[in-house]
């Protein structure tokens, strides 16, 4: 597209009908340039660039040529640039690795198979070096993939199985059982808004057993949800498991709880709590 005075909106040069465009011709072939930058072009293509004894004599005829070779692998012939013809003895990668790769066996389904020199594979594909292990969910009884190392850790499919399933681990024990000692009401798996909490002791008080694995994973989450119970006005407990399974847990715990109940009135108790 161009504008009134011939000149290209896109490329500022002059059209062919226009009374101020000037032709430019091929320093080699003497052929007319008709590219979109022939107002600063020399040549009209790169052959031509080439083929000008100027430009050669300029960079070196060893940088311009090529010399053809003949590939090992599979004994197809393929060109490359002079200067660099020592470097290259096959025709791509695909070859390479097939002249100086070596077979193997994988040991776990028994295929055939190739890998380089320098590379030391026992196992033919992924799978056969980690294959899948499949369980079953303990709350839905769907069927689910996990990693081999996991396979005898993971009970559920997910954490709203976990959570729907009322299993208790070895760290939520112990808060609960510290406090039924001190005969606290507390409403385990409770929950508030979208979140479930581990033990809601009273009314405002929310008590959360995070084990080292799984709360390692996911920092964001907990801060996000604590942030939001907080704002809901809610004081929030996080016990790591380190803290839960130390010596001095129990002591601990219950100078705390006391402290609570100094700062913020007692929390409410019942004469006997079902143990089952």
């Amino acid at each position: 597209m161009t504008s009134k005075n011939g000149r290209c909106k896109s490329c500022a040069a002059f059209a062919r009908w226009a009374k101020s465009y000037v032709p430019r011709y091929c320093k080699t072939c003497s052929g007319e340039i008709t590219s979109r930058t022939r107002y600063k072009a020399t040549y009209c293509s790169i052959a031509c660039k080439f083929a000008d004894p100027e430009v050669r004599a300029k960079i070196g005829a060893s940088k311009i040529n090529r010399t053809t070779k003949a590939c090992p692998g599979c004994s197809n012939d393929f060109a490359v640039p002079v200067s660099t013809a020592h470097r290259y003895n096959y025709c791509s990668r695909a070859c390479s690795m097939a002249a100086r790769g070596r077979d193997a066996t994988c040991p776990r389904c028994g295929g055939m198979f190739r890998h380089g020199n320098n590379t030391h594979r026992r196992h033919c594909s992924e799978a056969c070096r980690r294959p899948p292990a499949l369980i079953d969910c303990d709350h839905c009884g769907a069927e689910f993939r996990v990693v081999p190392s996991s396979a005898g850790k993971r009970r559920f499919c997910s954490n709203r199985c976990y959570r729907a399933s009322d299993s208790e681990t070895s760290i939520e024990r112990s808060v609960r059982e510290a406090l039924e000692r001190l005969r606290l009401d507390h409403a385990p798996q409770a929950g508030i808004g979208p979140w479930v909490v581990d033990f809601l002791v009273g009314e405002r008080l929310v008590v959360e057993a995070d084990g080292s694995y799984w709360h390692s994973l996911r920092p964001h989450v907990d801060r996000r949800k604590t942030a939001d119970l907080e704002s809901r006005g809610y004081t929030v407990w996080r016990l790591s498991e380190e803290e839960i399974r130390g010596d001095e847990f129990a002591s601990e715990f219950e100078r705390r709880l006391t402290d609570h109940e100094r700062a913020h009135g007692e929390l409410s108790r019942v004469d006997e709590l079902a143990t089952g």
